[in-house]
């Protein structure tokens, strides 16, 4: 997507391996790129996660993402 002359952020991958989880990893990775992201001027970052996924939706949701559309 293209605001301007500008492409709004999409994560495309994000994952960590299980011996790695339940250690902050992601949210710190995730936090510090939004971080830069908004200190660069992007005001949205855009991302898919899949619904049985239900430990990174608890994440996005507690860094403020909010569901902006559901595939059917």
């Amino acid at each position: 997507r293209t605001r301007g002359a500008q492409a709004e952020p999409f994560v495309a991958f994000s994952m960590t391996l299980p011996a790695f989880q339940r250690r902050g990893l992601a949210r710190a990775g995730l936090t510090r790129a939004m971080r830069q992201l908004r200190e660069a001027g992007h005001k949205r970052l855009h991302l898919v996660v899949t619904r049985a996924n239900e430990r990174a939706l608890t994440l996005y949701r507690s860094c403020g993402f909010v569901v902006a559309a559901k595939p059917e």
